[in-house]
């Protein structure tokens, strides 16, 4: 499932497209060796671009999907996919959509958004590559359903639990839920996120947390699945493609085919209590709602693809990609910046090192180290990124005993107690 899967050029030669690259001199090398281009260093003080932005011995081959993608991409010949999902990589319209994207990504400078060689150079001198692999798995496991700031927080915390000896398999999360619950009768570890670490999927990010704290980085985040790809992405291979919600939404909601409209959507409060429900296909099958106004609603819209048709979208970017002369991950993570006016994105603009980097600063004001100490305590996970104001957050260990809740200092398994005044 390697090498033997990709097909054609990694980058189509496009000058305009590709200037970056020209000017560190290595079009041909990473046209002949396919592997991740590190192109034109810039910024940074603490992760300095001086190496490159990628790292050039990663290999660039597609990741497993379902058998008979796998089996029609090994053979060289096209996947066979949904009609809706052909019908999609057909449209003419929807191909200039695509460009369109990608040309609006390039415009605010987010070609090199998965970039992280500047933080490997600078982990790899304090910890080993085990541990930074552990590290990004944390920072991409907790991508789910989060703005990248509050990814890299969540990321960090349990990254900071999991070396600090804390993160035990048997651990739960306490969230509120459970307090409403009740504690009585658990005896597990309890591990609470520190205030405004917390987020929808955190339940979700808190067992992948432990699978990767295990050593288990491949059943936490599986090469087949979106965060797996993710995570290899953030590694350095580019050719695979993370299909997130943007990748989906931009496309479709362009195509306007029906065929693309959720069958049922459900909008709830803060609270998780029910606010409405809609059922968007069908109200456009029985014409209470237009395509063109269905358009202005990008809940509406599938935000997955199902089976095959993940394989479909990552083909669509692909091809983009080479018309456009960008790897395949860096098309899609373009076109996620250049279709967030229709799809509410709340990241700004920065490639993903620039956001580490501003968020180690930040936590060197909180806790009024040095950023340099800072990295160093992040990479060896002695310190997590703090939000902007609260400053640091004393960890304490809690356990059941007797149904009463004991809190000690210093124990070996780490929880964070409710918030105190």
């Amino acid at each position: 499932m390697e090498s033997g899967l990709i097909q054609g050029p990694l980058y189509a030669v496009k000058p305009e497209r590709v200037r970056a690259v020209k000017e560190a001199g290595k079009t041909g090398e990473i046209l002949e060796s396919r592997t991740a281009p590190a192109t034109t260093p810039r910024g940074g003080t603490l992760l300095p671009r001086s190496q490159g932005m990628y790292p050039p011995d990663v290999p660039q081959v597609d990741l497993p999907r379902q058998k008979g993608v796998d089996k029609a991409r090994a053979e060289g010949k096209k996947p066979k996919y949904t009609e809706r999902m052909q019908n999609l990589l057909d449209s003419p319209t929807v191909r200039k959509k695509v460009d369109k994207l990608i040309a609006k990504g390039q415009d605010l400078g987010m070609q090199e958004w998965y970039g992280t060689e500047p933080l490997r150079q600078v982990a790899l001198d304090v910890i080993s590559p085990q541990q930074y692999e552990s590290l990004m798995a944390q920072l991409a496991s907790a991508s789910q359903r989060n703005p990248v700031d509050q990814q890299n927080l969540m990321g960090s915390y349990l990254y900071y639990l999991q070396q600090q000896g804390k993160l035990d398999p048997e651990a739960v999360l306490l969230t509120n839920k459970l307090k409403e619950q009740g504690l009585e009768g658990i005896s597990a570890p309890l591990i609470e996120f520190p205030e405004g670490y917390g987020s929808l999927a955190q339940s979700a990010i808190f067992e992948r947390g432990k699978q990767i704290a295990s050593g288990d980085i491949a059943g936490a985040l599986p090469p087949e699945k979106k965060l797996g790809t993710f995570y290899r992405n953030l590694l350095g291979n580019l050719q695979p493609v993370t299909v997130d919600v943007n990748a989906v939404r931009g496309p479709v909601i362009e195509a306007g085919d029906p065929r693309w409209l959720t069958s049922k959507l459900v909008e709830k409060d803060e609270a998780g209590k029910v606010k409405n429900v809609y059922f968007p296909r069908q109200m456009v099958e029985e014409g209470e709602m237009s395509i063109r106004e269905a358009k202005q609603r990008p809940g509406f819209w599938e935000a997955a693809p199902s089976g095959s048709e993940y394989a479909g979208f990552e083909d669509l970017w692909q091809r983009a990609a080479r018309r456009e002369g960008v790897a395949p991950a860096e098309a899609q993570a373009l076109g996620w910046y250049g279709s967030a006016d229709v799809t509410a994105l709340k990241t700004k603009p920065e490639l993903y090192v620039d956001n580490l980097e501003r968020l180690l600063n930040r936590t060197a004001e909180v806790t009024g180290k040095s950023p340099l100490e800072v990295l160093r305590q992040f990479l060896k996970g002695e310190e997590f990124l703090k939000k902007a104001k609260g400053g640091s957050i004393d960890l304490e260990a809690e356990y059941r005993s007797g149904g009463a809740v004991l809190m000690k200092r210093g124990g070996s398994v780490g929880a964070l107690p409710t918030k105190r005044k």
